[in-house]
């Protein structure tokens, strides 16, 4: 019985390596025809046969041939994405820096500048004499900043315009302010003048009041000579009469000098 057991074993063992000799010759088998059509430029064909590929044995080469298919068919994400499982199963430093050059063609071209430009210095790591790496990692990084100025660039316009406008807004604030200035300066001189007017026709009435007054000493005056009153005491009456009249014709005069003076028109 311990025989017979042995024996089963021992077939079991046999067919298991078999099974598995047959699906890596099938893994392989897949793995050269996907080669042959993406070199005969059957994108297409070759990725179907590296996927046929690694679901019967999962290969650093069948992920990173499946890259390259994917990526000749512009579909740059999923190439990347099958770089970077090539990249976990890659173990020579020179295999590494080609699927990480790789990957960050792919980003780049997929508008993904920043994860570019750190694929391409990780390729750099692991090959520093890689030109054509160097070359591409300069390209990405000035673009990069290009496109970030230009980003900052337009998010200043809309600050600038703000700013414009609040200008605008301030300015037209000051003028309505030193407008309003001007026009109270205006109202009070006009106001002024009206009160100096109204204050010189009172005076003006307050002479022409007296006036009868003077007329009266004069007529007085003239009675009193005619009483033949005495020739000192009629001196001394036009001597007054005459002051009098003086001091009329001062205050006339001062008058006349404070009257304003019309405006000149050019």
């Amino acid at each position: 019985m311990n025989t017979r057991l042995y024996i089963s074993s021992v077939i079991m063992i046999l067919v298991a390596m078999n099974c598995y000799k047959l699906s890596s010759q099938s893994a392989h088998s897949y793995l050269r025809s996907g080669d042959k059509a993406y070199d005969e430029g059957n994108y297409s064909s070759s990725e179907e046969l590296y996927l046929k590929s690694l679901e019967e044995e999962t290969s650093t080469q069948g992920h990173f041939n499946l890259g390259n298919s994917l990526y000749q068919q512009e579909r740059y994400e999923e190439a990347a994405e099958a770089y970077a499982s090539a990249i976990n199963h890659l173990e020579k430093d020179e295999d590494r820096a080609k699927a990480y050059h790789n990957q960050g063609n792919a980003l780049y071209n997929n508008q993904d500048l920043e994860g570019s430009i750190e694929a391409y210095k990780n390729a750099l790591r692991y090959n520093n004499q890689d030109e054509d790496t160097r070359s591409n990692l300069v390209q990405a990084m000035t673009q990069l900043k290009q496109m970030q100025a230009q980003q900052q660039e337009q998010q200043q316009q809309p600050q600038d315009s703000d700013n414009q406008e609040s200008d605008e807004e301030n300015q037209e604030q000051q003028e309505q302010q030193q407008q309003e200035e001007q026009d109270s300066e205006e109202l009070q001189e006009e106001q002024e003048q009206s009160e100096e007017q109204q204050q010189q026709e009172a005076e003006q009435d307050s002479i022409q009041n007296q006036s009868p007054q003077d007329s009266l000493s004069q007529a007085q005056l003239d009675s009193l000579m005619q009483q033949e009153v005495s020739k000192e005491e009629a001196l001394r009456l036009l001597q007054i009469a005459e002051k009098e009249e003086k001091k009329l014709r001062d205050r006339i005069i001062r008058q006349d000098a404070n009257a304003p003076k019309p405006k000149k028109d050019w």
